[in-house]
C-alpha cells in the first residue's frame, strides 16, 4: 500500500493522478491518499485494477 499525504486548502486532481501514476509504476494495487485540511483529514482510498489479460 502506498500512503500519500498531503496539506493543501483544496482537493485537487493532481494528487490523485500523482497517486495513481505511483500506483503504476510500482505495480502495487492500494493507495490510500490523506489530506489534512484545516479542520479535518480526507482520506480517498484508490485501487488500481486493470481488466484480466492487461498489464501495464
Amino acid at each position: 500500500m502506498i500512503v500519500e499525504i498531503k496539506a493543501v486548502a483544496h482537493q485537487q486532481a493532481t494528487p490523485q493522478a500523482q497517486l495513481l501514476n505511483y500506483l503504476k509504476a510500482t505495480g502495487i494495487k492500494v493507495g490510500l491518499l490523506v489530506n489534512f485540511t484545516r479542520n479535518k483529514a480526507e482520506i480517498k482510498p484508490m485501487v488500481l485494477d486493470f481488466p484480466e489479460g492487461r498489464g501495464l
